[in-house]
């Protein structure tokens, strides 16, 4: 919900469109509404900036947790 941060709509767009790349339906209309709001200009910007996203590979420690013995 971004309780706490400033309101980016085109940071926004980003990240529903990934998540509807991977079949999220709910985020795919979520896209489309913010999209819907943007001039030619920006939906380009930010279409494009879905496009050159490369995500970042997360260290072992951050994603790996040791299961105790007990």
């Amino acid at each position: 919900r971004g309780i706490g941060v400033e309101t980016n709509l085109a940071e926004a767009y980003k990240w529903f469109a990934l998540a509807a790349i991977q079949g999220d339906r709910e985020a795919a209309r979520h896209r489309d509404e913010i999209g819907s709001k943007f001039d030619p200009a920006l939906l380009t910007k930010a279409r494009s900036a879905v496009q050159s996203f490369t995500p970042q590979t997360q260290p072992n420690e951050a994603v790996v947790v040791a299961t105790p013995a007990a």
